[in-house]
């Protein structure tokens, strides 16, 4: 289920939220991994989600922007584990606390036209924060609560430049930062 409203501040400013719970079904690799045994028990991970945002549009349509936090908690991670022989199987260990900020901005810095050499230009960025911990999770006796959750970047940076020139030929440029 799903539940989101939105409120218009001002003409050009909506704020909006939304609750939303959802799950996630092991695979059948999961449920029968390279060990060949059904592994019946392994439940769906599930978990609820939070967010709230603002979005911008200028009069013109020439800028906007977007800026969302959100919280995602879930519940019963499938994680991979692997036996004494390097065979691997998949359990359910603890959840993780998803904490992020995401921001976006579009910018019509020359308005396209039909003269001239460069037609139009367009500016984006969109930027993500994550915060995300693992809880309730513990692997052979040593709990991993509170940790930074494996393989996600602290945030992530993405920003293009786009030039329009006659005979609708475009340059598209783009930069993507992801720290380590």
């Amino acid at each position: 289920p799903r539940i989101g409203f939105s409120y218009r501040i001002i003409n050009n400013l909506v704020w909006r939220a939304s609750v939303s719970k959802g799950y996630s079904p092991p695979s059948l690799a999961e449920l029968r991994p390279s060990d060949n045994i059904l592994y019946s028990g392994l439940q769906p991970e599930y978990g609820w989600n939070y967010e709230t945002g603002l979005r911008f549009r200028s009069s013109d349509q020439r800028c906007e922007a977007d800026i969302v936090v959100f919280k995602f908690d879930l519940k019963n991670a499938i994680v991979r584990k692997t036996n004494d022989t390097g065979t691997e199987y998949f359990i359910n260990a603890g959840g993780t606390n998803q904490l992020g900020l995401e921001f976006q901005i579009f910018r019509e810095l020359v308005k396209y036209r039909f003269q001239g050499l460069i037609r139009g230009l367009e500016f984006r960025n969109s930027f993500t924060y994550y915060d995300f911990t693992f809880t309730n999770y513990s692997n052979d006796l040593i709990s991993f609560s509170g940790n930074k959750l494996t393989g996600v970047p602290a945030f992530v940076n993405v920003s293009s430049l786009k030039l329009f020139f006659p005979k609708r030929f475009d340059l598209f440029l783009t930069c993507n930062y992801t720290d380590k």
